[in-house]
């Protein structure tokens, strides 16, 4: 094989490994809300329990990101994505054989958040370190489309295998991936950036962002996923409410899903053409998800349609921008960097299914939307004033 092969086999690999990469991470969450009723009826448990469970796997990510951040960085992206991979898989075969009781699936969920805590920084080196500077932004956005493709399964594994077989069959699909992420890196050659320091991989301002930025990035990326994954955790149960059926309400998560999955990817392409693009387009994005999330409030059928897909793709559409725009600003650590974003997202997915779970118990679903709503327009605020920090150098 010639040095040019070689190279265009390696970008093929990168891209497949990074497109598919987050989805068997990301599975267990969002196969447990959208088969929210069944485990509910199965285990006896209320939705805030199940809320829980779902934050229990989130809030072990927050607190692992920082410490697998810098794995990343120091053992390499193939040993992160593969190890966590594994955690994940691990995880999902456990809920489906063995979640008999709340207690054993919460430890099993905190096992799933590990996984996405060690995936996610990896993914983010090897994008680094393998991928040039003017398509990092589409790369990020195909990264990024793991997630709502995670929820697309979710949504269609409803109507087709939770109805009919039982909810613990939906499991059985993260396999697939799992399969294909392992036989990716079990064939890639060895990359001598995977396990080195990313000194020359970053592009942009050489130097660490400072530290108020990056708590108002966090702050904001907090704000908008808990909008967001409260939402999408509890989108069939919404639907249920709103007069629908179970199955549609699944639907529905796999169409908005899709929304999501060509956002994420053309909101990248366009930071690779227009670099400003990705700290810019953010705060719209998120003013334009809370929109959207007002209109699903009304609880009217018509208007949950067009708030699910507004909540998914604009209030949860900008994270490749996000990631991009860290690591532009620290190309030194892009795991590092990676890992304390990834803690800032986990901490807004731990409190979105227990706050939108609470207050569709204790009030109605149309009020968790609007607390939604508020919460994806405060982020938006909080995106903006990180942008416009990172725009002054640090000294």
């Amino acid at each position: 094989m010639t040095d040019t092969a070689q190279a265009r086999s390696l970008s093929v690999r990168v891209v497949l490994t990074v497109g598919i990469g987050l989805v068997v991470p990301s599975l267990p969450a969002f196969l447990i809300g959208a088969t929210a009723a069944q485990v509910r009826d199965d285990l006896g448990v209320s939705e805030v329990v199940l809320g829980a469970a779902v934050a229990v796997l989130y809030i072990a990510g927050a607190a692992a990101a920082p410490f697998t951040g810098i794995l990343a960085d120091r053992r390499g992206a193939r040993t992160s994505i593969a190890l966590g991979s594994m955690v994940s898989a691990g995880a999902m075969t456990g809920i489906a054989l063995f979640a008999e009781r709340w207690g054993g699936l919460m430890i099993l969920m905190a096992c799933a958040g590990v996984g996405i805590a060690l995936v996610d920084p990896g993914l983010t080196r090897l994008v680094a370190g393998s991928v040039p500077a003017g398509r990092r932004g589409m790369v990020f956005g195909i990264k990024e489309a793991s997630i709502p493709l995670a929820t697309m399964v979710a949504g269609f594994a409803v109507p087709t295998i939770a109805v009919t077989v039982g909810w613990r069959w939906v499991f059985a699909v993260g396999l697939v991936p799992f399969a294909a992420v392992m036989l990716l890196l079990a064939t890639a050659g060895p990359s001598p950036r995977d396990a080195a320091p990313a000194a020359a991989v970053g592009s942009g301002p050489q130097h660490s962002p400072g530290r108020t930025a990056t708590l108002a990035l966090a702050l904001g990326a907090a704000l908008a996923s808990m909008a967001a994954t409260g939402i999408s955790v509890f989108l069939t149960d919404s639907a249920v409410s709103a007069g629908l059926s179970q199955s549609y309400g699944g639907f529905l998560l796999g169409v908005a899903s899709v929304v999501g999955v060509v956002v994420r990817i053309a909101s990248g392409m366009l930071a690779d053409r227009r670099p400003e693009a990705a700290t810019a387009l953010m705060p719209w994005m998120l003013v334009a998800g809370s929109v959207t999330m007002l209109l699903g409030a009304t609880g009217t059928a018509v208007l949950l349609e067009v708030g699910a897909v507004g909540a998914i793709a604009g209030g949860w559409g900008w994270t490749a921008l996000f990631f991009l725009t860290l690591v532009r600003a620290d190309p030194l650590r892009p795991g590092a960097v990676a890992g304390i974003g990834l803690s800032g997202l986990a901490i807004g997915n731990a409190l979105g299914p227990i706050v939108f779970g609470a207050l569709a118990q204790s009030v109605s679903y149309s009020a968790a939307w609007v607390l939604a709503a508020a919460a994806a327009a405060s982020a938006a605020g909080a995106m903006y004033a990180g942008g416009r920090l990172l725009a002054v150098p640090s000294s």
